[in-house]
């Protein structure tokens, strides 16, 4: 999210103006040093907003059941169900830990841990998201 072209047109503004205030001095340097301030604190606020917003909704911290097949992801909670295809997620990205299911092109995506599948599902879940997202 912070690497969003609005947000670093954003940033790069704040630094231009810290640097031209920098640049004349008459006073101005303090201007400069708060606006370097905001620039750092960017995005630990960023962070600190969406971690908050994570933990604080059940949606997304609730056990969840997941079933998968060649044509649909199921997802089941304590208090909903959501079915949706392949071809609803944009890509498929992973890492050592997660495999993410983008949802959008904005960074957005369902984040599924590895460990809640054995080795053949992991391999199955991946040639299918691939397949469906290629």
């Amino acid at each position: 999210m912070m690497l969003r072209p609005r947000r670093l047109a954003a940033i790069a503004l704040l630094v231009l103006v810290s640097i031209a205030c920098f640049m004349v001095r008459q006073g101005m340097e303090y201007v400069g040093v708060v606006l370097v301030v905001f620039v750092i604190m960017m995005p630990i606020n960023l962070h600190r907003v969406v971690a908050k917003a994570v933990d604080g909704n059940s949606q997304f911290t609730d056990a969840k059941v997941l079933e998968f097949s060649p044509s649909q992801i199921v997802v089941t909670g304590p208090s909903r169900k959501t079915e949706q295809t392949w071809r609803r997620f944009k890509g498929f990205s992973e890492d050592d830990t997660y495999f993410y299911l983008h949802l959008s092109d904005n960074g957005l995506a369902s984040v599924i841990p590895k460990s809640a599948f054995s080795s053949e599902q992991q391999q199955l879940f991946r040639r299918y998201a691939q397949a469906r997202n290629a």
